[in-house]
């Protein structure tokens, strides 16, 4: 299929209208969809808020196919996306679609891009009451599944499907003879990358940026010695991580996975993470790094200082290194998960409409 970005489009108005429902990507896929049997076939989806439009979403159902949509985001439910109020930087806590929601004005953009999705979701939620079955949705960490759960209809199929990690076993790295902190990803504010500054500045430990983005400037200002490398090669970001003391996970958003968090556990690199992030997950369960409070200055700084003593350390980096390799998330074992639901719902007759969910959980609306 040939379906490119419609948020690039110079037109902001023809961007708005494909993006809400664009018919040429449903045409194109009912044409890709002609060439294959219902019968052995499973449509798998990904991305469809960029190029697809909600057109899409009910359109494998409508012509008899098993259809499987992974959420790397809460699109699915909230028409941000994120869960998340970008203007005031924390969790937005307003169902989606409510009338909370359409008075919130919570895009990373502006208020008429948040009513522009606000439509595309009135259209997919449309699209799929009037589908004869809804898709099954594929989770990458049960962390994501929690947090969108409450505003999925009832009975719907869900699974968890991990995102594969591709990392080779080098060993487990000698945390305990690095004094630096490292973060990796976008310097945004809901990444939490200016309190990260201050947390290291407060704990007196060196701590180095990979990455850029608009807090740049504000990282430098809150601490001027924190070390900003910008972009760099896969190679480099590995060894960067690899000749540090932990790695800086503080999101204040609900982040649905984390693979820099999984490449450094399985590198022996302890993470700190906050409890709002799937990472938390990762974390809490093989004791390779602390959990902390989201937006907390000094429960990050406390925890840093708890990194810099060597022996708990040393405990910390096995225990993550360890509990990794125990049970990889390899590509191979992501490929296994993925055959073993495509099998699952081959074995399954398509629901009748009757049986499809009707509507979403209701849920009371939060000020």
């Amino acid at each position: 299929m040939r379906a490119a970005n419609v948020w690039t489009k110079r037109n902001p108005l023809a961007a708005a209208r494909d993006g809400v429902w664009n018919p040429s990507t449903r045409r194109q896929l009912a044409e890709l969809l002609s060439r294959f049997d219902p019968a052995d076939t499973v449509v798998h989806s990904h991305q469809w808020t960029k190029a697809f439009s909600p057109s899409v979403l009910s359109l494998p159902g409508e012509l008899g196919f098993r259809h499987a949509v992974t959420l790397h985001d809460y699109f699915f439910a909230c028409p941000n996306g994120a869960l998340y109020d970008f203007n005031r930087r924390r969790p937005c806590g307003v169902a989606p679609m409510s009338g909370a929601c359409l008075r919130t004005n919570c895009d990373s953009r502006a208020y008429a891009h948040k009513l522009v999705r606000v439509a595309r979701q009135a259209l997919a939620d449309r699209a799929l009451a009037a589908a004869p079955a809804w898709p099954e949705l594929v989770h990458v960490s049960d962390f994501a599944r929690r947090m969108v759960a409450p505003y999925l209809p009832a009975g719907i199929g869900q699974h968890v499907v991990p995102n594969p990690v591709e990392v080779t076993d080098r060993g487990r790295a000698p945390a305990e003879n690095y004094e630096r902190a490292v973060y990796v990803g976008r310097l945004v504010p809901e990444k939490g990358v200016v309190l990260a500054a201050q947390a290291a500045a407060d704990a007196g430990m060196p701590i180095t940026f990979v990455g850029d983005g608009p807090e740049a400037n504000a990282i430098r200002l809150a601490n001027p010695r924190a070390e900003l490398v910008g972009w760099a090669e896969p190679a480099r970001v590995a060894e960067i991580v690899r000749t540090s003391r932990c790695l800086l996970f503080p999101s204040t958003w609900y982040e649905t996975s984390g693979l820099v968090c999984a490449e450094a556990l399985a590198n022996g690199i302890p993470v700190i993470a906050s409890s709002t992030t799937a990472a938390a997950d990762l974390v809490g369960e093989g004791g390779g790094g602390i959990v902390v409070p989201p937006g907390d200055r000094e429960a990050l700084a406390s925890a840093l200082r708890v990194v810099r003593q060597p022996l708990r350390a040393v405990k910390m980096s096995h225990a993550a290194y360890m509990h990794f390799w125990r049970d990889p998330p390899s590509p191979a074992a992501h490929a296994a998960a993925l055959a073993r639901l495509y099998a699952g719902m081959l074995s399954r007759p398509l629901p009748s409409p009757a049986d499809a969910p009707a509507a979403r959980h209701a849920t009371p609306e939060v000020a």
